[in-house]
C-alpha cells in the first residue's frame, strides 16, 4: 500500500511538472513572438524615417540616372507601388530587404470639407443606394455650413455625423481625405478616374499607368487640362505615405507634408500601422508633428 501511495504522488508531481513544462514553453513562445512583433514594428518606423529622409532630399520630378546613390525610383502619386530597397544595417534587420511604397497625392482625393457631387457617385459605385448615398452628402454639407462650423479633421470625424458608420468610411477611406487644396485630377487614384473624367479618358490613363507611360503632360493632352499660376498639375507637399512589408505583413499609412524648404519640413497629419488580420490605430491625433 505504501509504494503505490508513493508511486501516485510520484506520478501526480510528474503530471504537475508537465504541466509546468509546457506553460513554460508557452509563455517563452509568447514572449518571442512579442520580441518579433516589437522588432517588425520598430523596423517599419526606421524604414519610414529612411523614405521620408529620401523624399524630402529627392526630385520628385526625375530620376538622376547618374546618380549611383539614388535609392528612390521615378515616383508616382498615384497610388501605384514601388519596390524600395532598404539598406544593410541593423535596424531593418527584421524586414525583407525592402518595403513597398504607395504615395498619394492628397490634393487629388475627394474633400470631405468641401463635399461634391463626385461624392455621392462614389458612393452609389461602391454598393450604397443612391437615396443613402444621396443622405449622406447632405448630412455632411450641413455639418460643414452649421454656424462657427470648423473643418473635419481626419475622414474618421465622419462619425459625428449622423447616418455615417465607421463601415462608409472604411469602405470610402482610400479616396477621401481632409485635408487637399485646389483639387489636382492628373494624379486622382484609378478608383475616381471614371468619375472625374468623361467616358474612355480613365481607361486610356489607367493604361498609360499601368505601362510606365504616364504622366501630367499626357494628362494634359487627353484632358485639356493644363497647369497655371492657380492650379499645379504637378505633385503637392501633401501626400498618402504607405509603406507594407511583405515578410511581416507590417503596413504603415500617414497623410504627409514634406515641406523642404519651410520652418517644419515634415508634418503628420495623421498614421495609421497595422498588420495583416490585426488592426491597430496608434495616432488620431490633428497635425502630430514628426520633427
Amino acid at each position: 500500500m505504501a509504494l503505490f501511495q508513493v508511486l501516485l504522488i510520484v506520478a501526480i508531481m510528474a503530471i504537475l511538472l508537465l504541466i509546468i513544462v509546457a506553460n513554460s514553453n508557452s509563455a517563452v513562445s509568447q514572449t518571442q513572438r512579442l520580441q518579433e512583433q516589437t522588432e517588425q514594428r520598430l523596423a517599419l518606423y526606421s524604414a519610414q524615417n529612411y523614405i521620408d529622409q529620401q523624399l524630402l532630399t529627392s526630385n520628385w520630378g526625375m530620376v538622376d540616372e547618374t546618380n549611383e546613390q539614388r535609392v528612390l525610383p521615378k515616383l508616382n502619386f498615384y497610388g501605384y507601388p514601388l519596390a524600395i530597397p532598404l539598406p544593410e544595417r541593423a535596424s531593418y534587420a527584421a524586414l525583407g530587404d525592402s518595403v513597398e511604397l504607395r504615395l498619394q497625392n492628397l490634393d487629388s482625393l475627394l474633400s470631405i470639407n468641401n463635399p461634391s457631387s463626385e461624392l455621392a457617385e462614389v458612393l452609389e459605385i461602391r454598393g450604397i443606394s443612391s437615396a443613402r448615398a444621396q443622405l449622406l452628402v447632405t448630412n455632411l454639407q450641413n455639418f460643414l455650413q452649421r454656424e462657427n462650423g470648423i473643418h473635419l479633421q481626419t475622414i474618421w470625424d465622419l462619425q459625428q455625423i449622423p447616418e455615417w458608420t465607421r463601415a462608409d468610411i472604411e469602405l470610402m477611406s482610400d479616396v477621401l481625405t481632409a485635408r487637399g487644396g485646389i483639387p489636382n485630377y492628373a494624379h486622382a487614384p484609378d478608383a475616381l478616374l471614371p468619375v472625374l473624367l468623361r467616358s474612355g479618358l480613365a481607361a486610356s490613363i489607367s493604361a498609360m499607368r499601368a505601362s510606365g507611360t504616364y504622366d501630367q503632360s499626357r494628362y494634359s493632352n487627353l484632358t485639356n487640362e493644363f497647369g497655371d499660376a492657380v492650379v499645379s498639375l504637378f505633385p503637392g507637399s501633401e501626400q498618402r505615405v504607405t509603406i507594407s512589408d511583405p515578410l511581416s505583413g507590417l503596413t504603415s499609412q500617414r497623410d504627409m507634408n514634406y515641406d523642404t524648404y519651410g520652418l517644419t519640413p515634415l508634418t503628420r497629419y495623421y498614421g495609421t500601422v497595422q498588420r495583416r488580420l490585426d488592426t491597430e490605430r496608434y495616432s488620431d491625433e490633428w497635425n502630430d508633428n514628426d520633427n
